[in-house]
């Protein structure tokens, strides 16, 4: 006997009807809104990931997305313009405090 049980959404969780597009045979849905934006640098190269919020989806259903795989740039510099991305030459480095 198990203690946990599966998830279920609660009804005030379930997603409205979306609107699902398939573009050159791949589906895309719509973003609702940028949530939150990562650096993350390999190799010398800096590359950004979008928390994303999908329209007609619950926060539960929020991910991140990489940067190359948005459609539209436009919306990308519109979140920008209010969430400046962190200088390459100069990033915020987060280091783990040893114990």
């Amino acid at each position: 006997m198990s203690l946990l049980e599966p998830y279920r959404r609660r009804p005030s969780e379930e997603p409205k009807e979306i609107a699902l597009e398939i573009v050159n045979g791949e589906e895309q849905w719509e973003v609702e809104k940028i949530l939150a934006h990562k650096t993350i640098q390999r190799g010398g190269i800096t590359r950004y990931k979008y928390l994303v919020r999908w329209l007609g989806f619950t926060p539960a259903d929020d991910q991140w997305v990489a940067e190359e795989d948005f459609g539209d740039p436009n919306f990308l510099e519109e979140y920008h313009q209010e969430h400046p991305r962190e200088s390459p030459a100069n990033p915020r480095v987060w280091k783990r405090k040893r114990a």
